[in-house]
């Protein structure tokens, strides 16, 4: 697999997905019971935007970084978004730091939920082990409404193939999130495809978040 997604972290497109996910995990938590979310092409986690990668592509200038601009007044979703971005900078010291989605769950679940990280690249899997491991408590202090490092579960697998491990899950609530790399489109297409109705037969009131290319038709 070629696909980084450290090239495209913040751009247009992840500031959608991850404004999107944010605004499901303030609002299924509004009932007491816990709720797994899945997430399986979880990636690195945290990633730089002053990297090598992002600073070569260039896309989180048009991305994040736009939104991120003095004296801006955005709605609520996008605020709160830019709030775990902000957070994310103070705690860690790293001014260009940018949270994947599993540190955008963990900004939102609460001690009860849990969380289940998969990554099929060995060198991205480590990478999302550092920065949740430093997320999980990052200021040191203890909060019983976090959620605690014992309830996240990080695998080194194919999310796809993970699924009957995890679903259904004991709590019968769930968030499964998907975004392959679509670098063979049409095999990603028909794979994400299988792994909803798998998951609906698995579990049917799960919730499904699937993150796929738009192109233009020429």
């Amino acid at each position: 697999m070629k696909y980084r997604h450290a090239f495209h972290a913040g751009n247009f497109a992840d500031v959608l997905k991850h404004v999107a996910l944010l605004a499901l995990l303030r609002s299924l938590p509004r009932k007491d019971k816990g709720l797994l979310l899945l997430d399986t092409h979880a990636g690195r986690g945290r990633y730089d935007l002053a990297g090598s990668e992002a600073s070569r592509s260039g896309e989180a200038a048009g991305g994040i970084e736009t939104l991120l601009g003095p004296h801006a007044v955005w709605p609520d979703e996008i605020a709160d978004y830019l709030a775990v971005v902000r957070q994310l900078r103070r705690a860690t010291g790293l001014r260009h730091a940018y949270p994947g989605s599993p540190l955008i769950a963990l900004a939102a679940l609460r001690a009860q939920d849990r969380l289940t990280l998969i990554e099929t690249q060995a060198d991205e899997h480590a990478a999302l082990r550092q920065a949740v491991r430093g997320a999980v408590n990052p200021t040191g202090d203890t909060d019983s409404a976090r959620l605690p490092l014992e309830r996240v579960t990080i695998e080194c697998a194919d999310g796809y193939a993970r699924l009957g491990a995890w679903l259904p899950p004991i709590e019968r609530r769930a968030l499964v999130l998907i975004d392959p790399p679509y670098e063979d489109t049409g095999g990603d297409f028909q794979a994400v495809a299988s792994a909803a109705r798998d998951i609906l037969q698995r579990l049917a009131n799960a919730v499904i978040v699937i993150w796929y290319p738009i192109n233009q038709a020429k």
